[in-house]
């Protein structure tokens, strides 16, 4: 297994934890986004 390193992991992967991955992300801060979701739906990705 992989050991990876992240700044800020985010709980949520709806509208507000993409919004707030995409902003950490615009200022050099790493994140991961988990999420109990086995699949990313519709609602949740960004066009």
């Amino acid at each position: 297994m992989k050991t990876e390193h992240t700044d800020v992991v985010i709980a949520g992967g709806g509208l507000t934890g993409h919004t707030l991955a995409l902003l950490l992300a615009r200022g050099g801060i790493t994140s991961t986004v988990v999420d109990s979701s086995e699949s990313i739906q519709a609602s949740s990705v960004s066009r």
